[in-house]
């Protein structure tokens, strides 16, 4: 299967033991070469891992646009 543009998301939750942020990350990709990337700590703490999920994807579907 041969994708032409792959859009990824993840996330660490709560990585930070001090503050308790996640750090979400997402990679855009056209014809296999990244094209954008981009690592940050979410700017909320989140007690659910699927709540820091929806925003980490939330981030990513907002740049890809």
């Amino acid at each position: 299967m041969n994708q032409i543009f792959v859009r990824a998301s993840n996330i660490l939750f709560r990585d930070d033991p001090v503050n308790r942020k996640s750090i979400e990350g997402y990679l855009f990709t056209l014809f296999r070469g990244l094209i954008n990337w981009r690592s940050t700590k979410q700017k909320l703490v989140i007690k659910l891992s699927m709540e820091a999920e929806l925003l980490a994807l939330s981030h990513a579907a907002t740049k890809s646009i």
